[in-house]
């Protein structure tokens, strides 16, 4: 989890109090200790349920969008078939990518916000999808050649983890969505997790 995803929800809290919408405040508030004690109790564990992982997922979403006064729509699908099968799997393994769908995607971008997260499994893998049609990875932003983010430390490290306990390579693509005139519609990222 992305401390300046902490300090914000912290400071949203904060504004709705000094806007006397102790309302909002409180609804907030709220689902962000929920987020924080699943956070905590998922941190003492290698792997979790998948549904935990997914209502987790969930529960941040719903917080980012309220924080953004909802200016992106969200929506995860889970196959049905996901539901029968006893799936674990570290347990924030597939946050960072929803983070950066979110922050760097979706909220620089004018106009319609969408994301989609799909989990389904196909030939004994579990696929996780995240589909935004924000402004891609290729914004004409320099990249810092040096700098690693939290987000992709942890989940390299998970996915060392994974290879090691579990002897399973996780698979990671990004699909960067473009038009006909070559512009950004988007980032699509597939992780691939064998069972």
């Amino acid at each position: 989890m992305n401390p300046h995803f902490i300090f914000n929800s912290l400071n949203s809290i904060q504004n709705y109090i000094m806007q006397q919408k102790p309302i909002d405040a409180a609804r907030y508030l709220s689902k962000f200790s929920k987020l924080m004690r699943r956070i905590l109790d998922q941190s003492f564990h290698h792997v979790s349920p998948l549904q935990e992982i997914i209502e987790t997922i969930n529960i941040y979403l719903e917080l980012e969008a309220f924080r953004f006064n909802n200016e992106f729509e969200w929506k995860v699908v889970t196959d049905h078939h996901i539901e029968n099968v006893s799936i674990t799997l570290p347990p924030m393994i597939i946050q960072p990518f929803v983070e950066n769908a979110i922050i760097h995607g979706l909220m620089p971008k004018v106009g319609a916000k969408h994301l989609i997260i799909q989990f389904y499994m196909e030939n004994g893998n579990l696929f996780c999808i995240i589909d935004d049609n924000g402004v891609g990875r290729n914004t004409g932003k320099p990249i810092e050649t040096n700098h690693i983010s939290r987000g992709q430390k942890l989940t390299t490290d998970m996915l060392s983890t994974m290879k090691e306990m579990f002897n399973k390579n996780v698979t990671i693509e990004y699909i960067d969505k473009i038009d006909h005139n070559q512009s950004a519609l988007g980032t699509t990222v597939k992780i691939i997790i064998p069972q």
